[in-house]
């Protein structure tokens, strides 16, 4: 799966179930964020929200996933087939 790419992008709708590439889940929005859990390699996620915070071009999203809820940054999260987010990676 490819990661979504920077701002202009968005989810059709939301929930929307896809894959991380693995990485920290946090209590804010934001790199400073208390840590809560983390995604393995391709663990599938439930984006929730999106959220205005925006890191290094990348949206960071409210998500569900194996631990429970948190923030992860867009950069991690993969596009599933054919889909649009706002501020994900689209190469990944």
């Amino acid at each position: 799966s490819d990661r979504f790419g920077q701002a202009g992008e968005q989810f059709a709708s939301l929930p929307a179930v896809t894959r991380s590439s693995g990485g920290d889940v946090l209590a804010e929005p934001s790199m400073e964020g208390l840590r809560v859990g983390s995604t393995g390699f391709m663990e599938i996620v439930t984006v929730l929200e999106d959220s205005a915070s925006v890191t290094n071009g990348y949206a960071w999203y409210y998500i569900g996933f194996s631990g429970g809820v948190g923030y992860q940054w867009g950069g991690l999260i993969c596009r599933p087939d054919g889909a649009q987010i706002r501020g994900i990676d689209q190469q990944r």
